[in-house]
């Protein structure tokens, strides 16, 4: 169960550590940690608003990211994870 809950630490970790990265690259257009009422980017280098933004409209021109970066943060933590656990398990049987 330790084992588990350190597993799962260590995601939210990455995880947040590689958002927190492409937030400072792409500024406002990366919107993971903007919540629901925000302004999205509208792909011709605009603004839509997303519910209610309390927040007044960017100044800069939005940034189209690719799909596959939006993803990253998601599947850098689960690569990780995943090599850390089966390398683990490959030790250990190597051990006995």
């Amino acid at each position: 169960m330790k084992r588990f809950v350190l597993f799962i630490i260590i995601f939210l970790i990455i995880f947040s550590l590689t958002s927190l990265g492409l937030r400072l690259v792409y500024g406002d257009s990366y919107t993971f940690f903007s919540g629901e009422d925000c302004w999205i980017p509208d792909g011709n280098g605009g603004w839509i608003a997303h519910g209610k933004p309390a927040a007044e409209i960017p100044n800069s021109p939005s940034i189209n990211i690719p799909v596959i970066i939006i993803w990253a943060p998601l599947w850098i933590a689960v690569l990780i994870l995943s090599l850390t656990y089966f390398l683990e398990i490959k030790s250990n049987q190597h051990l006995t």
